[in-house]
């Protein structure tokens, strides 16, 4: 990848791209459409019409990184990606490998994770499995096409594009199996995420926001100790204010290495 077409998606630009005021009402429409799909998913789950099956067995894994392999490269429009492992992960992983105390915290908070060609996720129901996987992998695709991305200043990019990219892949699995499950986990997720980046731009800009908006219910999450979270909400708040421009074929063009940002920002 061209380091001069990369260097665009580290954070500070993405940042800088953000804060702008004329974002803040984009940002609360969006957030007022992910609020109202949140609140009907949770009514279905209190109300018992969300069931989620069985957690899969670890041999049962590879099969399903196959299916999810296959829908994301078709999304990407990708036909040569190498393909990466997948195991879960389990409490001996921390008495066995020899890792820092910031890996270790890592690993208790998260529900999966990318590394050196290995996709750790831990046993959880088949449809939050399914995006967690996608997301794990398209981190594997932004290593491969992208190279060394590690580090801070690349957290925005990674999150936001995962984090937007798994959103319509859950959507698309949701329709296609007629079950909404497989969208409630990132629904929730998502909602969070776009409070905090609708948080610090309000907050930036001096501008008081809505109290209907700060106070969509969700089901919170655990808040690592260890690293910033302001980074994915960023990217994900950005990309989704540009994808009410572009369209959801912006997340291939960022790969492809065509990707423009609009014109108006």
């Amino acid at each position: 990848m061209d380091a001069r077409y990369k260097n665009r998606f580290r954070y500070h630009r993405l940042h800088q791209l953000f804060l702008k005021a004329e974002n803040i009402p984009i940002l609360e429409d969006i957030l007022s459409t992910e609020g109202a799909r949140l609140q009907r998913l949770r009514d279905q789950k209190h109300s018992d019409l969300l069931r989620f099956g069985k957690i899969p067995k670890e041999e049962e894994l590879i099969d399903i990184l196959r299916l999810v392999k296959k829908r994301v490269d078709a999304m990407l429009d990708l036909n040569q990606v190498r393909p990466c492992k997948i195991r879960y992960w389990n409490l001996l992983d921390l008495t066995n490998n020899p890792i820092s105390i910031g890996k270790k915290h890592q690993e208790l908070s998260s529900v999966a994770w990318y590394s050196s060609n290995m996709i750790t996720i831990k046993p959880t129901a088949l449809e939050h499995l399914v995006p967690i996987i996608a997301h794990e992998y398209t981190h594997h695709i932004q290593y491969e096409i992208f190279g060394d991305i590690h580090g801070e200043s690349w957290k925005a990019f990674k999150e936001g594009h995962a984090r937007a990219l798994v959103r319509h892949f859950s959507n698309a699995i949701a329709r296609d199996e007629c079950s909404e499950e497989y969208c409630y986990k990132m629904q929730n997720r998502t909602v969070n995420t776009l409070l905090e980046a609708y948080r610090h731009l309000c907050s930036t800009n001096g501008h008081t926001a809505s109290r209907a908006l700060l106070s969509i219910p969700t089901e919170k999450q655990i808040i690592p100790l260890l690293g910033r979270t302001i980074d994915k909400a960023i990217g994900l708040g950005l990309f989704l204010i540009i994808e009410q421009d572009k369209g959801q074929e912006m997340y291939r063009d960022m790969l492809q290495g065509t990707f423009e940002f609009p014109k108006w920002m």
